[in-house]
């Protein structure tokens, strides 16, 4: 077995994202979804370290939602949240990963 090395690869992906923004003076809420699917399938030399490699299958979904206040037409403030789940399965068993995130700033342009 050859350290780091790894036969020819077929991947397969398809997905889909969609948002929504309402605008309410200098209020603006948005929504943001999308969900993809990638099918990988592997032959050839297995990497050390891991189990034999017959491929992976990912589904990901995520999320996101905020708020934008306009300062100027220049500058915004804004605050937004989300999740990204992935439900993968790969060579080493794992699977089931949820990811979670929170931001906050200032958007300025010149």
């Amino acid at each position: 077995i050859v350290a780091g090395a790894r036969g020819g690869a077929d991947v397969k992906s398809k997905g889909y994202m969609g948002s929504i923004e309402y605008t309410s003076g200098k209020w603006r809420p948005f929504l943001l979804m999308g969900r993809s699917k990638q099918d990988t399938t592997a032959s050839g030399v297995t990497v050390v370290g891991q189990a034999a490699f017959p491929g992976r299958t990912g589904d990901y979904k995520d999320y996101q939602y905020g708020l934008r206040y306009d300062l100027s037409k220049r500058a915004m403030l804004y605050f937004m949240s989300g999740q990204t789940r992935d439900t993968s399965t790969t060579g080493d068993g794992t699977g089931a990963r949820k990811r979670d995130g929170t931001a906050i700033g200032m958007w300025t342009t010149f």
